[in-house]
């Protein structure tokens, strides 16, 4: 997985209130858990507050990156715009390659924490992964993913296919379970086409 850019405030607000809430939980863990320990046996603890602290906001990090942020009530208290995207989607495709006349079928894999995400195209020629991606859910025309990724195709495929690197723009509806847009490929291949992907009916219902 990698990182993706988004232009939602909420990255410069969260990690604030896991401070915060590191700050607490220190708090609560030196007050009634390290201190009787500390008077029991008759020792100092004055070097453990920073580390806790630092501990704290770690694992709260982590939880919330992996978890957490997918939560509905926390969504809508935290004001949580990064829109949920894990799991497997069919793909139709039309291409430039021949003229449009024919709709291409393919899945879409994707892994998705707050932070960092993997998209992983596959069909009957080739399979590609995403390299870069941005998420925008200001924009004027609704919320877009964006990513840029290499294509690599099957060992039995024509010699006309080759490695190469292209960029995908999707709009994300219907309450996340359509992406629609466009795709290109550079010099390597110099296809573009559009692309209707849809959240697997058994993912949709989770």
């Amino acid at each position: 997985m990698h990182s993706y850019t988004v232009d939602s405030k909420e990255r410069e607000r969260i990690p604030l209130y896991l401070a915060i809430i590191s700050v607490i939980f220190t708090w609560t863990f030196s007050k009634y858990i390290l201190n009787p320990l500390a008077m029991a046996f008759s020792i100092s603890v004055w070097w453990v507050d920073t580390p806790a602290v630092l501990g704290f906001y770690g694992i709260c990090y982590k939880i919330f990156d992996l978890y957490l942020w997918k939560v509905k009530l926390l969504r809508e208290l935290l004001g949580i715009k990064v829109p949920d995207l894990n799991g497997v989607w069919n793909v139709i495709l039309k291409s430039s390659y021949d003229d449009f006349s024919e709709e291409r079928y393919a899945t879409i894999t994707i892994q998705q924490t707050w932070t960092s995400i993997s998209i992983r195209f596959e069909n009957e020629t080739s399979s590609s992964f995403s390299r870069t991606a941005s998420i925008y859910t200001n924009d004027l025309s609704g919320a877009k993913l964006s990513y840029e990724y290499q294509n690599s195709p099957n060992a039995d495929t024509v010699d006309t296919m080759n490695i190469h690197i292209g960029f995908v723009c999707l709009r994300i509806l219907e309450k996340n379970s359509i992406l629609d847009g466009e795709y290109f490929s550079n010099s390597g291949r110099k296809n573009y086409g559009r692309i209707s992907i849809r959240r697997n009916e058994i993912q949709a219902a989770r």
